[in-house]
């Protein structure tokens, strides 16, 4: 099998696309397609390769009932279903109509799937889950304080989170190769417009998951180099994870001239093994306590 690269390491989005439509107020979906749903089911397998570390970090057990936040096309929700059996099961939830089309073609009655993201934990019920999970999905979530909030409510006593997202500290060659292509078209200061960093530091994302009232199990960071085979194949990845908004917003002609240099550059750092693509990822595995004292109850108690 063709060796793919952790193609995370330079998926930005367009400011002009923020919305409050998917997983909290991040990328709009609208420009997405079949072809682009495809197209990530087809090249994302590095993220399901990390995703099947989480799964096993979180011990998941038969009978359990399971969440899938940014289930994109399903491949690790359908994987998991596999350990609940024969009782349990497994909801993977993705702001894509496309890519739940694809997701449900895989027939399992320990598994479904819907429309949704983040904005729509409160319509779930509070103490219910097992276990959460979220594979290179909290890094697009903007209002992450409120859904690890509504994660903790959803989640039963004890329960169990799982995240994989992009450490802050990436030191990316190829985030620099973006940003002076960019430069180069439209001018110096126009890369902090289009490009935004997702990346959360460890020490963030520590501080973030226990003020949300979860216990930390560990905290790992994680660092590998892999290779991509070209230049297109970055750029089907980029167009195809960021739902068809990857350098959208400025006119066609300059996009183009934006790519044919971005290219060009990539092809620069070609080796024998491919294009370098080296990736910092934050795996954190977390539990709701057994015994939770509500804010309100502190609150009150604190005055007395």
């Amino acid at each position: 099998m063709q060796k793919h690269v952790f193609f995370l390491i330079i998926v930005f989005i367009s400011l002009s696309n923020l919305t409050s439509d998917f997983f909290g107020a991040t990328v709009d979906v609208s420009r997405d397609s079949p072809a682009l749903a495809l197209s990530y089911q087809r090249l994302s397998r590095p993220q399901f390769r990390q995703g099947k570390k989480l799964i096993h970090l979180l011990k998941i057990k038969a009978g359990e009932k399971v969440l899938d936040i940014g289930c994109g096309s399903g491949e690790l929700t359908a994987y998991t279903a596999q350990f609940v059996k024969p009782k349990g099961w497994v909801l993977g939830i993705d702001p894509s109509p496309y890519r739940i089309d694809l997701a449900n073609q895989k027939k399992d009655k320990n598994l479904s799937f819907r429309i949704g993201g983040s904005d729509d934990l409160s319509s779930l019920p509070s103490n219910f889950y097992d276990v959460v999970y979220l594979n290179y999905v909290f890094h697009w979530i903007l209002d992450k304080k409120r859904a690890l909030e509504e994660i903790f409510r959803i989640l039963k006593p004890g329960g169990r989170l799982g995240l994989c997202t992009g450490d802050k500290e990436q030191h990316s060659k190829n985030f620099k190769i973006l940003s002076e292509s960019i430069q180069a078209v439209l001018g110096p200061t126009a890369s902090k417009d289009l490009v935004v960093p997702y990346h959360i530091s460890k020490e963030e994302l520590q501080s973030l998951v226990i003020k949300s009232g979860f216990i930390i199990d560990s905290l790992m960071v994680e660092e590998k180099t892999n290779y991509v085979k070209s230049p297109k194949e970055v750029i089907e990845f980029l167009e195809a994870s960021d739902f068809g908004n990857f350098l959208a917003g400025i006119t066609e002609e300059k996009r183009q001239r934006i790519l044919s240099l971005f290219k060009q550059k990539l092809s620069e750092t070609m080796t024998s093994q491919g294009i370098p693509m080296k990736y910092r990822t934050l795996i954190l595995i977390g539990h709701k306590p057994k015994t939770v004292v509500s804010k309100a109850f502190l609150k009150i108690d604190l005055k007395s």
